[in-house]
């Protein structure tokens, strides 16, 4: 193994996501709803985070749990994601397109301002070469569109090819408190 796939950051864990507001209009758009859960398993995990790695890992959890984190993060040691995931196939879309993250303001990013709906084309452009292990503790993160040759175009996928070595993902949705229990028996 090279030296450039060698992890070079600590472990991430981002949790708990300020949404923001639901949007108020009668549109019967989406909206992200709090996962107060998964700022528990945030915290449930972390010493179990903390010995497998031997260092302290970058917890960012509310309003600092933020897309632009994970996508300027330096090939953490494990990266742990623990949100709202969401997977649809959408003919004309590229499926990575149509796969993704929610983060702090995605609320207010789905209605088409600012950031915080993270996709699988932009973990495409992040750099997770060497990260032994992202957990993408949300609902539905290995769901995709199926492409003749490729497999699954899904989330998990996408941090694959971003470099991640291992990815553990989701075929169904869970409560946010059974999550929590999950993940500090997983670690």
């Amino acid at each position: 193994e090279t030296a450039s796939a060698q992890p070079q950051s600590p472990p991430m864990i981002v949790a708990n996501p300020t949404y923001g507001p639901a949007p108020s209009d009668a549109s019967g758009g989406v909206a992200f709803t709090p996962l107060p859960g998964t700022a528990r398993e945030a915290e449930g995990v972390l010493p179990y985070v903390r010995r497998l790695d031997g260092a302290e890992p970058n917890v960012y959890v509310g309003a600092k749990a933020l897309e632009s984190v994970v996508k300027a993060a330096q090939r953490p040691k494990l990266a742990l994601f623990s949100t709202h995931g969401f997977s649809s196939v959408s003919p004309g879309q590229h499926p990575m397109a149509t796969c993704g993250l929610a983060f702090a303001g995605a609320n207010a990013a789905i209605r088409g301002d600012g950031d915080g709906v993270l996709t699988g084309l932009e973990i495409l452009a992040s750099d997770y070469r060497g990260t032994d292990l992202v957990v993408l503790s949300a609902c539905q993160t290995a769901l995709g569109s199926i492409s003749s040759g490729e497999g699954v175009a899904s989330l998990r996928y996408a941090f694959q090819l971003a470099g991640a070595k291992n990815v553990a993902a989701t075929l169904w949705s869970i409560p946010d408190e059974i999550t929590a229990e999950m993940m500090k028996d997983f670690f």
